[in-house]
């Protein structure tokens, strides 16, 4: 599972929003469009900003993000994982008891907050685009071991085992962003994050395929690329299929200039129906001028619909970076 922007996450905090300003120190351009900044002032700490769409609850799991920080209240969570079911409660690290130290804490669904441990230096640097990759083995155990790996290391800065039980919460579900008490938007930015059963240093990042033109087909009922390209999800501008068999197809950015290995390919859509008209929506890709969609059954209330292919559906092989290149978004309503 991966995110990248919020048309892919869920219970996003009010005035919560990506944002494409304030430098491109906050996160890699070259990989995605634009931050996850906080909202204003006056929020209670361990107060959501956002959950990422729920995976299947596990006990062991594997977290990836690209995290920058310039303030933020000593000995408080700032990010980690929790039960996308309740509002409190999970595993997270934040800053510890001192300035770029960090600091590994649980949350109990009554909001107790406990830090377990902290690092012994101080490389949770402010001002620098740092990568977090975080390993929880075992949760609501008494063993459960978390070790946490700063800009891909391969020893953790943190290696803690101690007792979960009791937090209220029993499995693992979604990545958490909480409020922190920073002093004001763009103190604190998060992208690329990755959820996996595998680790996660190997992977090199998110990046994110934008609709940036018309693709091959377009027989819609209304709207274009146009309505679907923008950073910051837009609910107003839409695609609209009156009936069954009408297509979307779009052209996409390119992938980041390199030399690696794909590990999947993700398509996102937000998505809902009419009271009449058709009520299944296919989302895939055009690869090679071939179309490959798989259904899912829409409801009256905008939903993001995902579709995970660790290989390419069309040649059964691992996506390369010139497919990637050439892949067109394919939709297409369905009765």
């Amino acid at each position: 599972m991966i995110a990248g922007e919020d048309i892919e996450f869920q219970n996003i905090l009010s005035g919560f929003l990506m944002y494409d300003s304030f430098g491109n120190q906050l996160w890699r351009s070259d990989y995605v469009r634009g931050r996850f900044a906080p909202p204003e002032l006056g929020l209670t700490p361990l107060t959501r900003y956002l959950d990422s769409i729920p995976i299947t609850p596990v006990t062991s799991v594997w977290l990836s993000c690209r995290f920058y920080m310039q303030d933020g209240v000593p000995n408080h969570s700032i990010l980690g994982m929790a039960d996308s079911t309740q509002e409190f409660g999970g595993i997270f690290i934040g800053k510890g008891s001192a300035n770029q130290k960090l600091g590994l804490f649980t949350v109990k669904t009554d909001q107790t907050e406990t830090r377990v441990t902290e690092e012994a230096g101080s490389t949770f640097l402010t001002n620098i685009l740092l990568r977090i990759d975080m390993q929880i083995t075992n949760f609501n155990s008494a063993s459960t071991n978390i070790k946490v790996y700063l800009n891909q290391n391969t020893t953790p800065t943190i290696n803690w085992t101690g007792n979960t039980t009791g937090l209220g919460i029993t499995a693992l579900d979604c990545f958490r962003w909480v409020h922190n008490d920073s002093v004001s938007p763009g103190r604190q930015a998060v992208t690329e994050i990755i959820l996996a059963d595998d680790d996660t240093r190997k992977y090199i990042g998110v990046p994110i395929l934008a609709c940036n033109a018309a693709g091959t087909t377009n027989t819609t009922d209304s709207g274009a690329y146009t309505d679907i390209n923008e950073i910051r999800l837009d609910d107003t501008n839409m695609l609209q299929f009156g009936f069954a068999g009408q297509i979307f197809e779009g052209n996409l950015t390119s992938a980041p200039a390199g030399n690696y290995n794909v590990r999947a390919v993700k398509v996102i859509a937000r998505a809902s129906k009419g009271d009449s008209g058709p009520g299944t929506l296919k989302i895939g890709i055009d690869s090679g001028g071939t179309d490959d969609g798989v259904s899912r059954v829409l409801t009256t209330v905008l939903t993001s619909y995902v579709r995970l292919m660790a290989t390419n559906p069309i040649t059964s092989g691992f996506f390369t970076i010139a497919e990637l290149n050439a892949l067109q978004l394919y939709l297409e309503s369905a009765a």
